[in-house]
């Protein structure tokens, strides 16, 4: 009701790297002792049936990654058409092209030629053990499968 014409961009990130990087920036700004192992096992048993809100919302860090369910509760009040979709990783591959399609969603002129550098450059894969990144796919999976239908395309995360 208040701007039916809102257009969004969506930056959606592998979900368990996505974790990780929070659960780091959670150690480095305030000082998290527990290990990433730790958090998540916390959350999964004490937090996922938890209400959201800004109180306890950086105790969540692997609900943040269900994307498809934050979608679905964004399409209530706003139609498919008024959002782009970005995979991350893809846009970090091919930015002239990814950023591209941003400027079309958006109906401005797209560019070409342009040097798009990298700030932030992490890969978390190496550092989050496989029996934990293993048990974070099957927490993930089912959003992923639901959200790749929703995309029509494939994120390639897993």
């Amino acid at each position: 009701a208040v701007n039916p014409f809102i257009k969004m961009i969506f930056f959606l990130r592998n979900p368990i790297n996505r974790a990780y990087s929070e659960y780091r920036m959670m150690q480095t700004q305030w000082g998290v002792k527990k290990t990433f192992e730790e958090c998540i096992e916390e959350e999964l048993k004490y937090r996922t049936s938890e209400p959201k809100n800004l109180h306890n919302s950086t105790d969540h860090i692997l609900q943040r990654g269900l994307y498809f369910k934050q979608i679905q509760n964004l399409l209530v009040y706003f139609p498919k058409s008024n959002m782009i979709f970005l995979i991350s990783e893809q846009v970090k591959d091919n930015m002239e092209k990814e950023y591209n399609k941003i400027y079309t969603f958006l109906n401005v002129k797209e560019l070409n030629n342009v040097e798009y550098t990298l700030e932030f450059i992490t890969s978390y894969n190496k550092e989050i053990n496989k029996r934990t990144y293993d048990k974070l796919i099957d927490y993930y999976k089912e959003d992923v499968k639901k959200l790749e239908e929703f995309l029509g395309f494939k994120t390639n995360w897993f």
